[in-house]
């Protein structure tokens, strides 16, 4: 792929001059889909053939430089998202989490046909306001953008599916407390509101799940971090084989200075039921580092390459935590 260098408001004239849109790759140094779109996507010519004929092509650090200021302009929710602007720089839509090249291509290729877009859903639903899978879809997108329709559109859903039977509710209720609340707009307590009641009413529903972890999060933006740890533990303890969860837990830790020794603790457990969690050993060593033991970091990634040989972004952790050593 033939990343522009250019500054978005460049690329943005260039993409009018050349009756393209604008494609920008947020991305982050410790997403793990990130990495694997760099290894498994975006390389393939079919993918940099077509992208570079439709579009013109920005790869940001959306902590870093202007991918920060990308962040909260469009409101950048999870890594990686890639975001599809015109000309102008509206968002025409976005693509989140990673997808394997043949259907990132077909998702590509119907939005820039105008299919499938937020745009050709807004339309729909006001054809169809009885449909409401038509309406929670419009709303997770709306609330992937921060817009404020999405809570009057996700309420609605809620309302109309009581009893979760359509395997709405939580799903609406989720989107809202994790990505308008939680992420977009940081309104902890209101997070916290939405998934407590989640939780409460919808606990054996897959959101669910999901809800104890997100919850941790509010309560630490509330500075509740007691109350945080009672929720990640009890998470924890109703899926004690999950490892993904033991994974969550660290990585709380170790990104949101959150109980840091709580979270070395919590990833050594998880290695117990399962030493060949390569991502569990990366995160753990992420977590020594960040603690300043360099030696224990070093040790744990040389732990993830053992599993997982040749790693490109492993590779580079253990480098950065060597050269960590020297400085």
């Amino acid at each position: 792929m033939a990343w522009s260098e250019a500054k978005l408001d460049a690329a943005l004239s260039e993409a009018k001059a050349s009756n393209r849109w604008v494609l920008v790759d947020v991305a982050a140094r410790w997403c793990g889909p990130c990495h694997e779109m760099d290894e498994k996507v975006w390389p393939r010519d079919e993918v940099s053939k077509a992208v570079e004929k439709d579009f013109v092509p920005l790869k940001r650090d959306g902590e870093a430089g202007e991918g920060i200021e990308i962040v909260k302009r469009y409101n950048v929710v999870g890594y990686p998202t890639v975001l599809l602007l015109d000309a102008s720089g509206a968002e025409v839509d976005r693509v989140m989490g990673f997808l394997q090249p043949k259907d990132l291509l077909t998702a590509l290729a119907q939005m820039r046909a105008g299919k499938g877009t937020l745009a050709e859903l807004e339309r729909k639903l006001a054809v169809h306001p009885d449909s409401e899978s038509l309406r929670l879809d419009v709303g997770t997108r709306h609330a992937m953008r921060g817009d404020e329709r999405a809570i009057a559109e996700l309420e609605a859903v809620v309302k109309n599916d009581p009893d979760n039977k359509g395997k709405r509710a939580a799903a609406a209720l989720l989107t809202l407390g994790k990505y308008y609340w939680l992420r977009g707009k940081k309104d902890y307590a209101q997070a916290e509101k939405v998934l407590r009641e989640l939780e409460q009413r919808f606990p054996s529903s897959e959101e669910g799940g999901q809800a104890g972890y997100n919850l941790a999060l509010a309560l630490h933006g509330l500075k509740r971090d007691a109350e945080a740890r009672q929720v990640l533990d009890g998470w924890i303890a109703a899926a004690p084989k999950d490892l993904s969860r033991y994974n969550s837990y660290a990585w709380m830790a170790y990104k949101n200075d959150f109980d840091r020794a709580r979270g070395i603790e919590v990833a050594k457990k998880g290695l117990e039921i399962d030493p060949k969690d390569h991502g569990l050993w990366d995160t753990l060593a992420e977590l020594y580092a960040v603690t300043g033991k360099l030696a224990d970091a070093r040790a744990a990634e040389k732990q993830a390459l053992a599993i997982k040989p040749d790693d490109v972004y492993y590779t580079a952790q253990l480098k950065r935590f060597s050269e960590e050593k020297k400085k």
